[in-house]
C-alpha cells in the first residue's frame, strides 16, 4: 500500500505502543463500565441484537419484545435505575418495553458490524452479549489511532514530535475511551470521519489519482451509511475534488469559485422576514413580521398565523428577569385579526414549561389595545413572553396581529394605553408615570435574516426545532446568549471527562477549571498556526481539518437549544456531537501546548523529554482520576 511505503518497524513503533496505550484504556471502560451506563446504550444494542438474530434487517418503528425484556431485566439488576432513584432494586418498577430512545431504524453499518460477533452468542446472556459488542467499539477506538497517525503522517514532517502526540492524546482522553467504547454508533462515525479527513489530506497535499478517488468514494459511502453527525463528508468530499482538481492548474479560477459558491449557499439559505429578537416556532416555516397599513406604529406588526404551535417567543435578559421576579406585571399592545375570533394573551413562559397567561379575549379586525396583569414567577431561571393566540379552529385561517407590545412591572391594566417618547417604543408614561419597555423589538420594525423555508422544513429531527428558530436564538445574545455559553462550557467540560449518560462528573473542588485554562490556551495558540509561515503543519491541510471543526463544532453547539424553544427544558449537548473532528480539534490543542513548551524550553532550557514526562504523567493523572470517579460512583451504596 503505497501510503505505508518507506514505514519500517522503528518508525512504526509509536504507532504500536499508542494502539497498546488505546487497547489498555479501552479494555479498562469495556469491563470497568457496568451494563447500559453509556448514552443511549439500550437503544443501540437492541438493534444489534435484532441485527443478529432477525432473519431481516429491523425498520424503524419495530421492536422485538423478548430482548426488551432481557434489557429491563439486566437494567434493575445492574443498579441503572437504583442510582438514578436511590430506592432499592425490588421497589424499581420499570417499563419492560422501555430503553430509552430507540435507535432501530439509523443507518446499518455500525449495527451490522457490532451484529457479528452475536451471531455465534445466542445462547450468551445479554451482558456477555453486551460487551461483546463493546469489544467491537473498541476496534473502532483503535481504528480512529490508526487513522490520526496516518494524518499526521501526512501533514507533519518525519520526526516531528506532533506525529506521536496527537495520536497519543487521542488514545488517553478519557471521555473519548469511554465514548469509543459503548455500544453507540458515534464510534463508527468517528473512526470513519477520521479516516475520511486522513484521505482529504492525502488529495489536498499530493494530488489527485483515480486510486485515491475510488477511496475517498468509499468512505464518503462509509460515513454516509454510518450516522447522521458525519453526513457532511459528502459536501467536504466535492470541496476536496475542487481543492484538488482546480487549485493547482487555476488558482484564479479556484477562488473565484469558491467565492461564487459562498454567495450561492448564502442568498439559497438565508432570507429576511423575522422581527429581530424574537424566536420564531413553526410548522409552516411562517413569516412572522409583515407590513401593514395599519399598524398604529411605523410599518410593520407581528403576525401569528392560526395553527397547532404556530407562536412566537422573546426571551428575557437576565437583568430583566431579576427585576420582575415574584412581582405583577402588566402585558399589553395593539392587537388586531383578519377575522373576529376569540384569542390568549401574550404569556410568560419559564423553563420548567409552565405558562403564566391572562384571560381570553376577543379580537376585531382593527387594531385595538389591550392590557391584562399577570404574576411574574418568583424564581430563578430563563423566561420569556410567548406570542400564542391559540385561536379557536375555524373554516377560514386567521391571523393575528400586535403592535406596540409592552412589558412592565406593576399593575396598569386599567390605565390607559401608554404613551411613548421614543420612535423604538422602548421608553414613556403609563398610568401617569415615566416606564421603561421591557420588550425589545415591540413592533417589529427591525428586519432580521431568518432560513429559507425549503431548508427550514427538511430540519433533522434531533436538533427538535426548526433552524430558523435556532438561528433566531443565535441572533438574540442579549436573552438567549447564556444558553450558548453554557452550552459550550457543558461541550468543554464532557470533551474531556464527563462519564455516563453524561450524570458523572470528576471528583473534586473545581477539577474541570485547569482543563478548561489549558485548552483554552492551546487551541488558541494552535490557532496561530494558520497564519505562522515557520510552522511544521501543512498549512493546507491544516486549514483544511480546522474547517471541518469550525463546521462540525459549529453544528453541535446549539443542537438542544431547540429543546429550550420548544419545550422549556433546558438541555445542553455533550462534545460526543463533535467528537468526528477530535482529531483535529486534538491537533490544534496540541500545536498550542507544544509552542507554548518550547517557548518556556528554550527560555529556561528545559529537555525535552521533560515535556513527554509532562504530558504523559498529566494524561495518566487525569484517567486515574476518571477511573477512580467512575468506580466511586458505580460502587456507592443506595
Amino acid at each position: 500500500m503505497a501510503f505505508l511505503s518507506g514505514l519500517t518497524w522503528k518508525k512504526a513503533l509509536p504507532l504500536f505502543l499508542i494502539l497498546g496505550a488505546g487497547l489498555i484504556h479501552g479494555i479498562i471502560y469495556v469491563y470497568t463500565v457496568p451494563p447500559w451506563e453509556h448514552y443511549d446504550e439500550p437503544g443501540h444494542f437492541e438493534y444489534v441484537w435484532m441485527a443478529a438474530n432477525w432473519s431481516s434487517w429491523p425498520q424503524a418503528g419495530e421492536y422485538d419484545e423478548s430482548v426488551r425484556s432481557q434489557i429491563s431485566a439486566s437494567l434493575v439488576s445492574s443498579g441503572f435505575y437504583s442510582r438514578r432513584t436511590g430506592q432499592e432494586i425490588d421497589q424499581v418498577k420499570p417499563d419492560p418495553n422501555w430503553i430509552g430512545y430507540a435507535q432501530v431504524g439509523d443507518p446499518p453499518l455500525y449495527y451490522f458490524a457490532a451484529s457479528l460477533p452475536l451471531r455465534l452468542m445466542r445462547g450468551v446472556s445479554i451482558n456477555g452479549q453486551l460487551h461483546a459488542a463493546r469489544l467491537v467499539s473498541l476496534g473502532f477506538f483503535l481504528l480512529t489511532l490508526v487513522a490520526a497517525w496516518l494524518c499526521m503522517r501526512e501533514i507533519t514532517p518525519p520526526g516531528s514530535v506532533l506525529r506521536w502526540i496527537v495520536p497519543a492524546t487521542l488514545a488517553l482522553v478519557p471521555s473519548f475511551a469511554d465514548l469509543m467504547t459503548s455500544v453507540n454508533n458515534d464510534t463508527a462515525a468517528v473512526a470513519g470521519f477520521t479516516f475520511f479527513l486522513w484521505i482529504s489530506l492525502r488529495i489536498i497535499i499530493r494530488g489527485f489519482n483515480l486510486r485515491r478517488l475510488m477511496v475517498l468514494m468509499a468512505i464518503t459511502a462509509v460515513c454516509i451509511l454510518t450516522k447522521s453527525t458525519v453526513y457532511l463528508a459528502a459536501p467536504f468530499a466535492g470541496l476536496v475534488l475542487w481543492i484538488a482538481l482546480v487549485k493547482p492548474r487555476h488558482p484564479r479560477v479556484f477562488w473565484g469559485g469558491l467565492a461564487l459558491g459562498a454567495v450561492i449557499v448564502i442568498l439559497g439559505v438565508f432570507t429576511t422576514g423575522q422581527p429581530l429578537d424574537w424566536v420564531p416556532i413553526s410548522g409552516q416555516s411562517a413569516q412572522f413580521r409583515t407590513a401593514s397599513a395599519i399598524a398604529p406604529f411605523g410599518r410593520y406588526a407581528i403576525q401569528v398565523p392560526s395553527g397547532p404551535g404556530e407562536r412566537i417567543l422573546q426571551f428575557l435578559p437576565s437583568n430583566v428577569i431579576s427585576k420582575l421576579k415574584g412581582q405583577e406585571v402588566t402585558i399589553g399592545g395593539w392587537v388586531w385579526a383578519s377575522a373576529p375570533v376569540n384569542a390568549y394573551p401574550p404569556r410568560i413562559g419559564i423553563y420548567s414549561g409552565k405558562q403564566y397567561s391572562g384571560q381570553e379575549f376577543k379580537v376585531g379586525t382593527k387594531p385595538t389595545f389591550f392590557s391584562q396583569n399577570i404574576p411574574f414567577p418568583d424564581q430563578n431561571g430563563p423566561a420569556w413572553v410567548t406570542i400564542y393566540p391559540d385561536v379557536e379552529a375555524t373554516e377560514n385561517p386567521v391571523t393575528v396581529y400586535y403592535d406596540g407590545l409592552v412589558l412592565a412591572p406593576g399593575d396598569h391594566s386599567g390605565d390607559p394605553p401608554p404613551s411613548f417618547s421614543d420612535t423604538d417604543l422602548q421608553t414613556g408614561t403609563w398610568g401617569g408615570a415615566s416606564f421603561v419597555n421591557l420588550i425589545r423589538n415591540p413592533s417589529a420594525e427591525v428586519n432580521w435574516v431568518t432560513i429559507r423555508s425549503w431548508l427550514d422544513q427538511h430540519t433533522p429531527a434531533q436538533f427538535e426545532a426548526n433552524l430558523s428558530t435556532i438561528l433566531a436564538q443565535l441572533s438574540d445574545w442579549k436573552g438567549a446568549g447564556w444558553y450558548f455559553i453554557g452550552s459550550a462550557g457543558r461541550m468543554a467540560r464532557s470533551f474531556w471527562a464527563v462519564f455516563g449518560w453524561g450524570n458523572i462528573t470528576l471528583t473534586g473542588r473545581h477539577p474541570y477549571r485547569l482543563l478548561l485554562i489549558l485548552s483554552g490556551l492551546g487551541l488558541g495558540f494552535g490557532l496561530l498556526h494558520l497564519f505562522w509561515r515557520k510552522s511544521q503543519v501543512n498549512r493546507g491541510g491544516l486549514l483544511f481539518v480546522t474547517f471541518a471543526a469550525a463546521i462540525v463544532w459549529g453544528v453541535a453547539l446549539p443542537r438542544g437549544s431547540g429543546y429550550l424553544a420548544e419545550y422549556g427544558v433546558i438541555w445542553y449537548p455533550v462534545a460526543r456531537y463533535a467528537y468526528p473532528v477530535i482529531f483535529s480539534t486534538i491537533l490544534l490543542i496540541d500545536m498550542g501546548w507544544i509552542s507554548a513548551f518550547s517557548f518556556l524550553g528554550e527560555k529556561l532550557k528545559i529537555n525535552r523529554l521533560l515535556y513527554a514526562g509532562l504530558f504523559l504523567g498529566s494524561f495518566i493523572a487525569l484517567d486515574v482520576l476518571s477511573i477512580i470517579t467512575q468506580i466511586s460512583y458505580y460502587a456507592r451504596p443506595i
